[in-house]
């Protein structure tokens, strides 16, 4: 399954798997999170 998320709120980063972010848009960075956490365990 892929789940697309378009959000400005970078506190539900964690739990992606990979989080793209784009500048003027184009892909600034591609970041990879090896060990994304529950939504149960992020802190809003």
């Amino acid at each position: 399954m892929t789940v697309v998320l378009i959000t400005h709120n970078s506190a539900i980063a964690p739990m992606a798997n990979r989080v793209i972010h784009m500048r003027n848009g184009s892909v600034a960075s591609i970041d990879i999170n090896p060990s994304p956490v529950s939504v149960e365990e992020l802190e809003w």
